[in-house]
């Protein structure tokens, strides 16, 4: 099980629904990250436009607002593991097609959003918390203090542009499921909504760069370029970099 707060007797229902199938279970805090209640309904309208995700089976909320979360995971294993590390062509390829049927969701169609301003708010909101660790930062940005970080890269955003698409908005290799090399779906889609496609790229290249090595990044563009090879657009280094130094203030694959 998967625990976002500290530990608390787990509840009848849920412990029901564990025995009944469930393979992940996640509990939040009120007003402790991204709703739990609102990755819930994610997961259930990918399930309506033909996108492969994590099932819900279970979501309860307790007096206090407490949240528990109970999913069975798509097909296929996290493109994290060490099984699929063995063909990181394969890895890749996967992770950019799964990717790209996420971006090419009609935007029109999704009721949810993940603007710019909002995932600044957060980011802002998480470093006067506390809750943003300088040991947790990748390397390049190591020896900042958070606050003084997030002023340096609120300082580099890039004006507002490019068309929006739907994102998944935390697409580590963790959230993302590869079944034998093929897509197998999405997990972790609590940030997912109409937003910059550069937060995904940006996010999946730190974690590529976690898991396989620098050499990755450009495998993964490349792919991604070919999984639809009649989109014009070209990935903005400078909404990149800025993208990617923000995410550190976002909640990781573990939250």
């Amino acid at each position: 099980m998967d625990f976002g707060a500290p530990a608390r007797p787990v509840p009848a229902m849920v412990a029901d629904a564990l025995r009944s199938g469930g393979a992940r279970c996640q509990q939040r805090a009120a007003a402790v990250g991204p709703s739990l209640a609102g990755e819930a309904e994610r997961l259930t309208w990918l399930g309506t436009v033909g996108v492969a995700a994590s099932e819900v089976v279970l979501l309860h909320r307790e007096p206090d607002g407490h949240e528990w979360l109970v999913t069975r995971p798509p097909p296929g294993t996290p493109a994290s593991a060490g099984e699929h590390h063995f063909d990181p062509q394969g890895l890749v390829l996967g992770v950019a097609r799964l990717l790209r049927q996420v971006h090419t969701l009609p935007v029109e169609d999704c009721p949810f959003m993940t603007d710019t301003d909002g995932l600044v708010a957060a980011a802002r909101l998480r470093t006067e918390t506390g809750v943003v660790p300088a040991v947790g930062f990748d390397e390049a940005y190591r020896g900042f203090e958070p606050a003084d970080l997030l002023e340096r890269v609120l300082a580099i955003r890039p004006e507002e542009g490019g068309d929006p698409v739907v994102i998944h908005g935390a697409p580590y290799l963790e959230h993302l499921w590869l079944d034998r090399g093929q897509t197998g779906g999405v997990a972790g889609v609590g940030c997912l909504g109409v937003g910059d496609l550069h937060l995904d790229l940006a996010i999946v290249a730190r974690s590529l760069v976690a898991h396989l090595g620098p050499e990755a990044v450009a495998a993964f563009l490349e792919a991604y370029d070919r999984a639809a090879p009649d989109d014009p657009a070209q990935p903005s280094l400078l909404r990149l970099d800025f993208f990617a130094a923000l995410s550190q203030f976002l909640p990781g694959p573990g939250d």
